[in-house]
């Protein structure tokens, strides 16, 4: 039994002994041939609450907020439900700019959609008083 036991534990370093030549032997040829562990890329983060339509622009000329969003418009009318949630956001991005701008003399909302270069007015929301956004909905 003491035998056996002694061939186990020779055999057990032996083992170790290997495991950590290999080991080495891998880190040594990394280097030689100037490998690098792949970067790893961040998963995009994704906004889960609701898409939004990109903002091209956001002006505020004196009295007038204007926001353009970059998405296509078909041709002939824009349809209501489109123009509300057009309305809604632009409201909305207002809302998110009115700490960093003045927006204290703005009375009306102007959202523009269409692809770069071609925007079309797609409505107007007059605001209750000057500077005060409608409620959150």
């Amino acid at each position: 039994m003491q035998a056996g036991g002694v061939f186990l534990i020779v055999v057990a370093i032996v083992l170790i002994v290997v495991a950590v030549y290999l080991r080495n032997r891998r880190e040594q040829l990394k280097k030689e041939i100037g490998y690098s562990e792949p970067k790893q890329a961040k998963a995009p983060e994704i906004d889960v609450e609701q898409p939004r339509p990109e903002v091209a622009e956001f002006h505020v000329r004196g009295e007038e907020a204007t926001v353009t969003f970059d998405v296509p418009l078909p041709a002939g009318d824009v349809d209501e439900v489109l123009k509300d949630l057009l309305l809604h956001e632009a409201i909305e991005v207002v809302r998110e700019k009115r700490h960093s701008l003045p927006i204290d003399i703005v009375v009306r909302v102007v959202a523009l959609a269409g692809r770069i270069g071609e925007p079309r007015r797609v409505g107007v929301v007059d605001l209750p008083e000057p500077g005060v956004l409608p409620p959150p909905e």
